[in-house]
């Protein structure tokens, strides 16, 4: 699931994951998110930082909580100084999407 405000990044992040034989599912904010969470089994979530009403590390700490076996890709246009967010199991700055698929496919693998 590609959880982000920004309706450009959700196509472009959906293109290149169906591209690559995912199935995805956006949602626009945290809540929306979660509810989606709560509806169907999600492998992945890829999830901004900066969403209107939750906040991406705020949703982060729900996602855990709810659903610990969900891998979460924190993607951000933001500048972050620190490594990935306690909870997260990967960063990935949106100025480098080219990233986007082998970083999903790896925690992907990683979780079977």
């Amino acid at each position: 699931m590609v959880v982000d405000d920004d309706p450009h990044f959700r196509s472009l992040a959906r293109s290149l994951l169906e591209a690559a034989g995912m199935t995805v599912i956006e949602a626009a904010s945290a809540r929306e998110g979660l509810d989606c969470m709560h509806a169907q089994r999600i492998d992945l979530v890829v999830l901004d930082v900066v969403l209107p009403g939750e906040d991406g590390i705020k949703a982060l700490g729900f996602l855990r909580a709810g659903f610990p076996e969900t891998k979460v890709l924190i993607a951000t246009g933001l500048y972050l100084q620190f490594a990935t967010p306690p909870g997260a199991d990967a960063v990935l700055s949106k100025s480098e999407v080219e990233r986007l698929c082998p970083l999903v496919e790896r925690l992907l693998e990683r979780s079977k």
